[in-house]
């Protein structure tokens, strides 16, 4: 996975662009279903922009079906202290 020098637009944030196999990070929504199916574990999937964590690919969904991107991660939440200190969180 690389970031490009393209930009995209989740939610609000206008972010670096993630591409995985030639296919932009956001767009890989069957990866993260099929994982959701065989293990039953959520998957949220964030871009760090400066001190910043965007949500840009989620299996988590509101009531009508939408996924929940375009979130920032809670600063005061233990995935970030976590994040921001470059240690991975899962």
């Amino acid at each position: 996975m690389h970031l490009t020098a393209s930009s995209q637009t989740i939610g609000q944030y206008q972010i670096p662009q993630a591409i995985n196999c030639g296919v932009p990070l956001s767009q890989k929504t069957a990866m993260i279903d099929c994982f959701l199916q065989q293990y039953g574990s959520y998957i949220t999937v964030c871009i760090r922009e400066h001190q910043q964590f965007i949500q840009v690919l989620s299996s988590l969904k509101d009531a009508h079906g939408t996924r929940l991107v375009g979130f920032q991660l809670d600063p005061d939440s233990p995935a970030y202290q976590h994040l921001i200190s470059d240690h991975e969180y899962g």
